[in-house]
């Protein structure tokens, strides 16, 4: 069987270790989980700081290059429009070296905010610390450049569009075309076809599977 690749890179996917979270996806959206990573690639005092906020992390790598990455994160995959992502204000991960321009302009412009920014317990930020600390958002060590990471991250989204269950943000899938393919190993494929129609039958009042599912097995023959 031939499947329409991501040659253009006009996707982005999210992988996932286990086929329930697949399943919750498809009928609840995706969860922004918590993150925390040290940003190495930015000057010390920055790079030291463990922000930890809700995001929800895609990729743009092509399918034929994924290998690594699904077994990192798992053989579990959704491939979304890059249209559904930029409603959600999706933006790539800037990959940082230390003795990079960037790092030394972000290094020179630190320090006449550098109180403020340490300063945990403030209710408000000013325009400065919120540059700065949307800015390190999204910044990610230049070991990490072969994810080609996009992020989406809550603050940048209109509060009508976040979903709340329970203590987590959810950004949903509104329209059954917003998705280009669903990933799984082979031997799923028969359970997720009947999975996925009483989900879109409950939500979108349409069974239609309009996208490939893919056995994860064909990746790895690309």
């Amino acid at each position: 069987m031939k499947y329409i690749l991501n040659t253009e890179k006009d996707f982005l996917y999210h992988f996932t270790k286990d086929y329930d979270t697949v399943l919750k996806i498809l009928r609840d959206g995706f969860r922004l989980t918590e993150c925390l990573e040290e940003r190495k690639g930015l000057p010390d005092e920055l790079a030291s700081l463990k922000t930890k906020v809700p995001v929800l992390c895609m990729t743009d790598i092509r399918l034929h290059e994924i290998k690594y990455h699904t077994e990192k994160y798992g053989k579990f995959g959704i491939g979304m429009t890059k249209e559904w992502a930029h409603f959600y204000h999706a933006q790539p991960v800037i990959y940082i070296d230390k003795n990079s321009g960037l790092c030394k302009a972000i290094e020179n412009y630190f320090p006449h905010i550098k109180d403020k920014f340490l300063d945990r317990n403030k209710e408000y930020r000013d325009k400065d610390e919120m540059f700065l600390f949307n800015l390190e958002l999204f910044c990610k060590d230049l070991e990490y450049f072969t994810e080609n990471e996009w992020r989406i991250l809550p603050q940048f989204i209109d509060e009508q569009l976040l979903k709340t269950i329970g203590s987590n943000y959810y950004i949903d899938i509104p329209k059954q075309n917003d998705i280009v393919c669903i990933i799984v190993p082979g031997e799923y494929i028969p359970q997720l076809n009947k999975d996925i129609k009483i989900i879109f039958n409950e939500k979108y009042k349409n069974e239609d599977i309009t996208f490939p599912i893919m056995p994860y097995e064909y990746l790895e023959m690309l």
